[in-house]
């Protein structure tokens, strides 16, 4: 089974949002032929199914698909320890920050012992749909979006948040 998209994963009875969680039973036969475990594109996928799960739930109802989306400028990952096919998942995000047109995603990929596998943080920005250009959307979803923020810790350097929109 290719992991074309959440709802491709929903479907396919191997992924289950409860709340802000994403619960995935890697299909065995993702990994490649003679390995046990999956690469890098395959775990992408599946923070990428985490984003859009965090897209249905945070962003979805307080903006107009039609006039706002978003495009990764950037990403860093770190894989802590191997995803095994047939073994299963779950997949956690939280906001780190946000500005007027972007803002932070960290995605989190452990197994059903709580131990991370996989790390990701995400920069997105917001873009008209059909330009693919950067826009600055409706105050309202920056807003509702911030709403999603832990609290700041004390005197924490470099915290985007701190900074100018």
């Amino acid at each position: 089974m290719a992991a074309e998209s959440l709802a491709a994963l929903e479907r396919g009875g191997c992924a289950l949002a409860r709340g802000p969680r994403l619960h995935v039973r890697v299909p065995a036969d993702w990994p490649a032929d003679g390995e046990k475990r999956i690469g890098y594109v395959s775990i992408l996928r599946l923070i990428e199914s985490v984003r859009e799960l965090h897209w249905r739930r945070d962003v979805g109802p307080h903006a107009d698909p039609a006039r706002v989306d978003s495009i990764t400028r950037a990403l860093t990952a770190d894989f802590v320890g191997p995803v095994l096919g047939g073994t299963q998942v779950v997949g956690d995000y939280a906001l780190t920050w946000v500005k007027s047109r972007s803002y932070g995603l960290r995605v989190t990929i452990a197994d059903a012992g709580g131990h991370d596998l996989a790390r990701v943080d995400l920069a997105s920005v917001f873009v008209d749909p059909g330009t693919l250009r950067p826009v600055v959307p409706d105050p309202q979803l920056p807003a509702a979006l911030r709403d999603f923020l832990p609290p700041p810790g004390p005197g924490v350097a470099g915290d985007p948040r701190a900074s100018s929109p």
